[in-house]
């Protein structure tokens, strides 16, 4: 692909296409996640794809990453960076907070989830990058070691949240009904864009929850704990949702956090985490009741079919 063939602003050009093309990189890949940018880069010429490769195929020959051509797939925005001033002091400060070399890939390849935030991350000082890692993962999540490594290699883009913003996510989610307080590190790890969004809009969406499914405490609970992405949905959009599917083990199915590829166990416990919020709902029971009925039928939950 020519750079003539490209929107203006957000490609590689072709001399820069063809020499990644022939060190194995897809570069149809990244010129697509290019042009996906909120802000697409100038051209990338190349001089400089010829460094950043250099020095990635560097960094993988000292085992700090995996795979270079992979890394730039994952997040091309990585072709723009200065490699003295900006790549080289990103991928040390990453090495400094303890992850390993597989951890250290893993961040690039969870940005490409978020295409919008991947150009924003890789421009955060390393400074910065320290002191929001030590504000959230050590102190408000309470990570230290290889627990804060792999939980920063998962959700990258959790630093992205400015930290006295953030805090008042946290305290929110901390405060006052049991469903906050319980379901706060996963709805964090599983769905970021709760703590980049703003308090009133969090607040709106449980309330609106709240009132608009016949749910209890109990069931609002487990529904977020399994969906929650719920609670940083648009005002409309949630309607939309909740109009949709209106009891909370129907919206608790339809917008579960689903992997691609995920272990037989895991889906057979969100499988029985769901049918545990239909019998709840459909016969007013309680999760102890569930539980105990569960203990002594090992098979109902898993056998259940819902309808």
């Amino acid at each position: 692909m020519t750079a003539a063939a490209c929107p203006t602003r957000c490609c590689l050009t072709s001399k820069a296409g063809a020499f990644l093309s022939s060190q194995g990189v897809a570069v149809s890949l990244v010129n697509h996640r290019l042009r996906l940018a909120v802000s697409p880069p100038p051209p990338i010429h190349l001089d400089q794809a010829q460094a950043v490769h250099s020095f990635l195929i560097q960094q993988q020959a000292l085992r700090r990453i995996n795979n270079a051509a992979a890394l730039l797939e994952y997040t091309p925005e990585a072709l723009c960076l200065d490699v003295g001033s900006q790549l080289r002091p990103l991928l040390a400060c990453l090495q400094e907070l303890g992850l390993s070399q597989e951890q250290t890939t893993a961040v690039f390849r969870a940005l490409r989830r978020h295409r919008h935030q991947a150009a924003e991350f890789l421009s955060l000082h390393p400074h910065e990058l320290r002191r929001r890692h030590f504000w959230l993962i050590r102190q408000h999540l309470s990570l230290e070691g290889p627990a804060a490594a792999a939980y920063l290699a998962a959700q990258p883009s959790l630093l992205l949240a400015e930290p006295s913003e953030a805090a008042a996510v946290v305290a929110w989610l901390r405060s006052c009904a049991s469903w906050r307080r319980l379901a706060l590190c996963r709805n964090l790890a599983a769905y970021p864009a709760i703590l980049l969004a703003p308090v009133q809009q969090l607040e709106e969406a449980a309330q609106y929850l709240q009132y608009s499914l016949d749910a209890s405490v109990e069931e609002l609970c487990l529904l977020l704990a399994l969906a929650p992405r719920l609670l940083a949905m648009q005002p409309q959009q949630l309607a939309d949702a909740v109009g949709q599917q209106p009891v909370a083990w129907r919206l608790a199915a339809h917008h579960m956090d689903r992997r691609p590829m995920m272990m037989r166990e895991a889906a057979e416990a969100q499988h029985m985490q769901v049918a545990s919020l239909f019998l709840m709902h459909r016969h007013g029971l309680s999760r102890q009741q569930v539980a105990d009925l569960a203990r002594d039928n090992p098979t109902l939950l898993r056998g259940l079919v819902l309808k």
